[in-house]
């Protein structure tokens, strides 16, 4: 009698795959029989409300198959195989499985979500206005924020933020302090105040030594030293070299003069174990006036433009004195044309000058090198304005002149 009455259950909802708890829906089922058809101990009424204060219960041992099945053929809108209903806040059903899948089980919500709030492991949300925030249906082409922040807020690892004032509060400036012995000079306003800046980067440099070598990086600007007596000059380090960002693009300049004393500080002065590159250096200032001084100093001039052009004369691109020893390569060395003016002059020292130009224009008495004691060696050097000797000696290699033709010193 049990056996048939539940096969005729056919007005319980739509077939489910939930079979783990079909003992228990089986339980739900019979458990809500009508007292008007039958009470505890009487018969379950099929297309009738039957109630029931207690459990009511199959079991049975079914090989290979269910204890209950459920069957609605009918396709109507809400036709279903079973419907269950309880009171508010308490669970519609219960199983005793630990493991296993219910097959083909479909669930509308989990933890009270919706399937729509939920994405697959391993996918992407590829244009979120809000990452991190539980409507996942809310997207724009173009992210504005993301946790609350701007989408200008973040830098990937490998980009840079190309011309930005401030990043994150901090001034573009303090970000040179990522590298460890490299000092990056930028400009900050006029050329005046850049030339203070640049002066104040390389007096802040006090530790420099052989075990410790520095890079002074200047970005592309003009850096003005100022102009007076003895006044506008950058003076090198040993070990820390000097870089710019190109001869057409840094510029250091200043108008520094003097009382034609046999020191003569430069808009640069030299020092050894050290190399000045990838710029130009300048001074305008008129009479007994330098470029680049080296007094008792050997650095290491390479790719570089000096020039003096103040138009008087007794200037000099570049000046040695006092067994200065400099190493001169690819320099450009130029003064303006007036008397007694010379594209190098050097004084009981001893440059190596090698793939260079040196102009010293076409005025009296002017020269491409003027070598006062001590030896010069030049070569594969274009030579305008020649050789002029006043005691000391010049080896030249392979040496030609404006023209192009062989120069023998």
């Amino acid at each position: 009698m049990l056996r048939a009455t539940a096969s005729k259950v056919m007005w319980v909802g739509r077939a489910t795959g939930f079979l783990v708890g079909l003992s228990v829906i089986l339980a739900v089922v019979f458990g809500v029989a009508s007292a008007a058809f039958g009470d505890n101990g009487g018969n379950f009424i099929l297309g009738q409300n039957n109630t029931a204060s207690l459990l009511t219960k199959l079991s049975g041992q079914v090989p290979g198959g269910a204890a209950l099945q459920v069957v609605n053929t009918k396709t109507e809108p809400g036709s279903r195989g079973l419907q269950i209903n309880v009171a508010e806040n308490k669970p519609p059903i219960a199983v005793n499985a630990t493991a296993g899948k219910a097959t083909n089980l479909n669930a509308d919500e989990l933890d009270g979500k919706s399937e729509a709030d939920f994405y697959a492991a391993g996918s992407k949300v590829a244009d979120s206005a809000h990452a991190d925030q539980a409507d996942s249906a809310t997207s724009a082409e173009d992210a504005n924020t993301l946790d609350g922040k701007d989408s200008t807020e973040f830098l990937g690892a490998t980009q840079k933020a190309a011309d930005s004032e401030l990043l994150d509060g901090i001034d573009s400036t303090d970000f040179a302090k990522a590298y460890k012995r490299t000092v990056v000079v930028s400009p900050v306003g006029t050329d005046t105040e850049n030339g203070q800046a640049l002066l104040d980067a390389i007096s802040g440099i006090t530790d420099a030594s052989a075990s410790k070598p520095y890079l002074l990086h200047i970005e592309p600007a003009t850096y003005n030293l100022g102009t007076g007596l003895n006044t506008g000059s950058l003076n090198m380090k040993p070990f820390v070299d000097i870089e710019g960002s190109g001869e057409l693009n840094t510029l250091i300049t200043s108008g520094i003069r003097t009382n034609c004393q046999n020191t003569r500080p430069g808009t640069v002065n030299g020092a050894s174990n050290a190399e000045m590159r990838f710029l130009t250096v300048r001074n305008t200032a008129r009479i007994c006036t330098v470029a680049i001084s080296n007094v008792s100093a050997s650095p290491r001039l390479t790719h570089l433009t000096a020039e003096n052009t103040g138009g008087n004369q007794q200037e000099s691109a570049v000046w040695n004195r006092d067994n200065s020893a400099p190493t001169m390569t690819d320099v450009t060395a130029t003064t303006s044309t007036a008397f007694f003016n010379h594209a190098v002059w050097s004084t009981d020292s001893s440059p190596t000058i090698r793939q260079s130009k040196l102009n010293g224009g076409t005025g009296e008495n002017s020269s491409a090198l003027f070598q006062i004691g001590g030896t010069a060696k030049v070569a594969l050097t274009q030579l305008v304005g020649g050789v002029r000797l006043g005691g000391g000696s010049v080896q030249c290699f392979n040496n030609y002149n404006e023209n192009m033709a062989a120069v023998t010193c």
